[in-house]
């Protein structure tokens, strides 16, 4: 047989193996014994579960498998400083991943489960944040920085009423926290306490912090003054 017979048989071979296979689809065959990539979705939830291996949310807290006998204070502030970072940078993922680090070199040290449960309100991760915040104010009372961060995590979770409990908490500790104030003034808004609202539009305003126009605009029309 000439090359060129040999060119066509070889085409005509071809091109009926991928019929049978499904061209049409556009997509290849899977290969037996090899499986195929993950999706981009599957990527992602695997590379945070790895992030926060070593931690147990389920009791509320933040339950921590300590990396050793006793806590290094000196690596867990490394790793502490270095997810900081990472979070500025939004690289998430990443400084949930230094965050577990530095708990896990020390579990007793509040200030790295408040940016443990920072970072994991950035990847949407409410409830989970909400542990860490509470970890950390369990540790530290007066942490008034945790306080404002669980208030705001548990009012993402649709709890508005413990929300504001908290965050009268950091008032109290802090009378001149305008971020504090404002978001008093917007949840008493949308649980109808308009007169409270108002009360924390002033305070904030008398500070110098100007309020969202839009959010006046509503309150003003539901209890005008």
């Amino acid at each position: 047989m000439s090359s060129i017979g040999h060119r066509v048989v070889l085409i005509t071979f071809l091109a009926g193996t991928m019929l049978a296979g499904g061209c049409q689809s556009g997509h290849p065959s899977p290969v037996a014994g090899i499986k195929p990539p993950p999706s981009p979705e599957n990527v992602k939830e695997a590379r945070f579960h790895q992030a926060i291996e070593g931690l147990n949310f389920e009791t509320g807290f933040v339950v921590v498998d300590p990396i050793g006998r006793r806590p290094n204070t000196r690596l867990a502030s490394k790793h502490h400083a270095e997810g900081v970072e990472a979070y500025n940078q939004n690289r998430i993922i990443e400084a949930i991943t230094l965050q577990n680090e530095a708990v896990r070199n020390d579990p007793n040290w509040p200030v790295a489960y408040n940016s443990l449960g920072r970072a994991l309100l950035g990847e949407g991760e409410g409830g989970l944040a909400a542990a860490a915040f509470r970890t950390a104010l369990a540790l530290d009372e007066q942490y008034t920085e945790a306080r404002f961060n669980l208030s705001y995590a548990v009012a993402g979770l649709g709890n508005q009423a413990k929300a504001i409990e908290l965050m009268n908490g950091v008032v109290q500790a802090q009378p001149n926290n305008v971020e504090a104030h404002e978001r008093l003034a917007i949840w008493n808004y949308y649980l109808g306490e308009y007169e409270t609202a108002w009360s924390h539009v002033h305070h904030a305003q008398n500070l110098g912090h100007a309020m969202p126009p839009q959010f006046i605009v509503l309150l003003q029309k539901q209890a005008p003054q």
